[in-house]
């Protein structure tokens, strides 16, 4: 008989596609943006959808939601920030190694996640969830090796930022759990829901001001803001260009760029 507990089955499923999409997708963007404003695109476009939801939520559920709680906030901003350091370490371990290979690292958050559960939140860890945890990285780790690939596990700084990427990632998804606890009188969905808003419009506020004062720094230190140095856009209609990129020699990389 299905049950509303039961909604975490298809939701892993859904979710687990999406992730690994948004993932291939987000790592286009490093090349364009910098690896700070790929990461700023995951949050950014996130929140108006996490609002939406949000307010679903409340209209099905009828939920009073208060004003956070004093003890929201520690968890909630540690998901947060700790979840844009795990980001940024992602898209640079990508940078370094394949795509596939850079799973493999990430997927031993499980395991991490598991560890700190048990240390920050007192999680119960029965046997067969070890059991199921282990075989699952394993699994995973199995299917990233490619004949000839070991090769690309040697090398340390991806190694490193992979490793380093779950890691935070599992303190991140721990925070969370915390914060959604601190939630009270509210249903689970209408919890994570909340939870969820908040640490997107945080993590949004925090890149985007971050990137601004970056691309605002980056400007005055070049000839004129405004000049052709501080944009593509700007070179293709300064008299060097003659009117093309293509010629003379290639346009200066943009001011602002988010790194």
């Amino acid at each position: 008989m299905f049950t509303i507990a039961s909604l975490w089955i298809p939701f892993t499923i859904v979710a687990a596609f999406g992730q690994v999409a948004r993932n291939a997708m987000q790592r286009q963007l490093t090349g364009p943006l910098g690896t700070w404003g790929a990461t700023n695109i995951r949050f950014l476009f996130g929140l108006p959808f996490s609002v939406v939801f949000f307010v679903l939520a409340v209209l099905l559920t009828g939920d009073r939601v208060p004003w956070p709680a004093a003890s929201f906030w520690p968890w909630l901003l540690s998901g947060a920030l700790t979840q844009i350091v795990g980001t940024g370490f992602m898209l640079l371990a990508m940078n370094d190694r394949s795509f596939v290979v850079t799973t493999a690292y990430m997927k031993t958050e499980a395991i991490q996640t598991a560890i700190f559960g048990f240390v920050f939140l007192g999680d119960h860890l029965t046997t067969p969830k070890v059991i199921a945890i282990v075989i699952a990285t394993i699994g995973v780790v199995v299917t990233a090796l490619r004949p000839g690939g070991s090769r690309r596990f040697a090398d340390l700084r991806p190694t490193v930022l992979g490793l380093g990427a779950a890691a935070v990632f599992a303190i991140s998804a721990v925070s969370f759990r915390g914060a959604i606890i601190a939630v009270p009188g509210v249903s689970f969905v209408t919890a994570a829901s909340y939870t969820l808003m908040w640490s997107l419009l945080v993590q949004t506020l925090i890149l985007s001001v971050y990137l601004l004062l970056r691309a605002l720094t980056c400007c005055g230190k070049s000839s004129a803001c405004g000049g052709p140095r501080c944009s593509r856009a700007s070179w293709a209609r300064s008299p060097r260009s003659s009117g093309s990129w293509r010629s003379h020699s290639p346009p200066p990389p943009m001011c602002g760029r988010w790194r």
